[in-house]
């Protein structure tokens, strides 16, 4: 079984995997974990892959529906993910265009919150 912990941290929901991999055989019961995480109250999304030491392409691209799901919901989401072999698979990706990356909740928050400003929210 998949978990996920949920904490709500100055108006952000963060989301942490609690599990080292994320592969064909459990991507979606990550994917449906983190999405029913996710509401229309708490939007603005800190997914928290410190845990996280492999995921495989197909793992990754459920971020894309998360991310444009949070978007629906007039949100947004970025990501902390701290170990160099799973930001080498976003760079490889190119997912790194899509969505931010950050080594630790802290700057994740703090780069969101800038930005949340300068868009006047």
């Amino acid at each position: 079984m998949i978990y996920v912990r949920v904490q709500d941290r100055e108006g952000f929901r963060i989301i942490t995997i609690l599990v080292d991999v994320v592969q064909f055989s459990n991507y979606e019961e990550v994917f449906n974990k983190i999405k029913g995480s996710i509401s229309d109250m708490n939007s603005l999304i800190v997914l928290d892959l410190s845990k996280v030491k492999f995921m495989d392409s197909l793992s990754l691209g459920m971020l894309v529906p998360l991310l444009l799901y949070t978007r629906r919901l007039g949100g947004d989401m970025t990501l902390v993910a701290p170990d160099e072999k799973v930001k080498e698979l976003f760079r490889v990706l190119r997912l790194d265009r899509i969505m931010k990356l950050y080594d630790t909740i802290d700057a994740a928050i703090e780069n969101m919150s800038k930005e949340g400003a300068e868009d006047g929210l």
